[in-house]
């Protein structure tokens, strides 16, 4: 673990044990950043996974939609089209209901690779 990252882990440790949910769904993006640097793809999907889901507990669609348009790409590019297309789908609502066009179109973008993709295959 490198020096830099020692800081956010401790913090989200005190997170934890507060459960202090908006910070650890925080805390989890700014580690999985962390990991894609460094090519921990399963550690980072597993935090940002996490993170993902305590947004949506929270009911914190700005989170969804970030966290989310990286986990649906990382799960498609991992073989799990459909899932990671769900995923995509929540992520253009929120980004819709968010006021947030250019985010819908990126979600409709990626969301559109997944079906001509995934079509090239069947």
């Amino acid at each position: 673990m490198s020096y830099s990252v020692q800081p956010l882990e401790s913090q989200l440790q005190a997170a934890r044990q507060r459960d202090d949910y908006a910070t650890i769904a925080q805390l989890l993006w700014k580690l999985a950043q962390y990991d894609l640097q460094r090519d921990d793809v399963p550690m980072a999907l597993s935090r940002l996974l996490e993170s993902y889901e305590l947004n949506q507990r929270l009911g914190r669609l700005d989170g969804v939609c970030a966290v989310g348009l990286v986990v649906g790409q990382m799960l498609a590019s991992g073989g799990q089209w459909q899932r990671g297309r769900e995923v995509l789908v929540e992520v253009r609502e929120g980004f819709r209901k968010l006021g947030q066009p250019r985010g819908q179109q990126q979600a409709e973008k990626l969301i559109a690779k997944i079906d001509t993709d995934n079509a090239t295959l069947n």
